[in-house]
C-alpha cells in the first residue's frame, strides 16, 4: 500500500511524469529546477536519501518533496473531473435545451 498519493511533476523544462514511490522522487531531484539552492529543495534531497537508506520514513520524504516542488511550482494540479453520472445529466440536459 502506498503511503502517498501519485502526483504529477514537471521539470522546468516542461517534461512531466508521476512521482509514484521513492525512486521516482530521487529523479525528480536530479532534473532541472529552477532552484536547487534553497533550503527546502537540498531538505528533500537529503530526506529522500535518507528514506532510501532506511533511516527516514517515505512519508516525510514526501512531505518534504511536496513542500519543495509547491513552493517551485513543480506540481501538476488535476482538474477536476465530472462523474459520469454529471456528465451523462449535463449532456443530456444539453440536448434537450438545443431541441
Amino acid at each position: 500500500m502506498a503511503c502517498f498519493t501519485p502526483v504529477t511533476f514537471k521539470t522546468s523544462c516542461g517534461s512531466k511524469f508521476m512521482i509514484r514511490n521513492i525512486r521516482d522522487m530521487s529523479d525528480a531531484m536530479r532534473r532541472s529546477w529552477p532552484d536547487k539552492d534553497c533550503e527546502s529543495y537540498l531538505r528533500a534531497v537529503e530526506l529522500i536519501k535518507r528514506s532510501q537508506d532506511g533511516e527516514c520514513s517515505p512519508r516525510a520524504a514526501f512531505g518534504a518533496f511536496m513542500e519543495a516542488a509547491s513552493k517551485q511550482d513543480r506540481i501538476v494540479r488535476n482538474r477536476h473531473r465530472f462523474p459520469k453520472e454529471v456528465a451523462s445529466t449535463l449532456a443530456d440536459i444539453t440536448k434537450f435545451v438545443a431541441s
